[in-house]
């Protein structure tokens, strides 16, 4: 699979496809989440994604929507996203607070830890002490982001889409 958006099941309000649509631009390659700021002022970037470890920083309420490409390797840092793969995504020694909708396999490793939820079609592989840990209110927060705004509703520790 390649870079390009195309497109998904119009049924699946949380296909990748039609959110990496909706969030309009792609991070392809390897980076590290880490937070941006300026004179006390959050600075928007495609690897700032927000500062869930300081209170009152200038970057707590930062909570993007990002989209990456198959094969993207995000190492180390920490952040709060909804993280939106095309294909394959590897998350290596990274805390996220939010969640992960992978078109590909997820594979977490080193200790990563995703806290919220995680969804891959192509599974889960989690390796040398990585976790997901599932977190209502941070599930809900990262279904909620602009440009997004997905309606759901959380019973019982599964996720099912509002009908429209």
């Amino acid at each position: 699979m390649d870079s390009r958006i195309l497109p998904g099941d119009p049924s699946d309000p949380l296909a990748p496809e039609a959110l990496a649509r909706g969030i309009g631009r792609l991070v392809a390659g390897a980076g590290t989440p880490e937070p941006f700021e300026r004179g006390g002022t959050c600075i928007e970037s495609e690897w700032n994604w927000g500062d869930p470890a300081r209170r009152g920083g200038a970057c707590e309420e930062r909570l993007p929507a990002v989209a990456v490409a198959h094969g993207t390797v995000v190492v180390d840092g920490a952040g709060q996203a909804l993280l939106v793969s095309l294909g394959d995504v590897t998350l290596s020694g990274v805390s996220l607070y939010g969640g992960v909708v992978a078109a590909g396999r997820l594979r977490l490793e080193r200790g990563a830890v995703v806290t919220g939820f995680a969804r891959a079609r192509g599974g889960v592989e989690l390796r040398g002490g990585s976790t997901i840990r599932g977190s209502r209110c941070w599930s809900i927060r990262a279904l909620s982001v602009e440009p997004l705004l997905v309606p759901a509703v959380i019973r019982g520790g599964g996720l099912f889409p509002l009908d429209r």
